[in-house]
């Protein structure tokens, strides 16, 4: 299974993780500097989990979402 790391949640990369979850059937760990918008991602299934160092060192993709 592809393990993939989104950094930045909001409106990009939260559909990302979902459309990457629900087509390709990948694990999706995201991480974001909002409490609330990790929070909201996990909530509308965007994200397996947080993305910390350790899971950083293990995917095999990692996006992020530019600002």
């Amino acid at each position: 299974k592809m393990e993939i790391g989104i950094v930045g949640l909001g409106l990009m990369g939260a559909s990302f993780g979902k459309t990457i979850r629900a087509k390709k059937g990948a694990a999706v760990w995201g991480a974001d500097v909002s409490e609330d918008t990790m929070l909201k991602a996990s909530l509308i299934g965007a994200v397996d989990g947080a993305l910390d160092e350790e899971k950083a060192k293990t995917i095999d993709l990692l996006e992020k979402e530019d600002k």
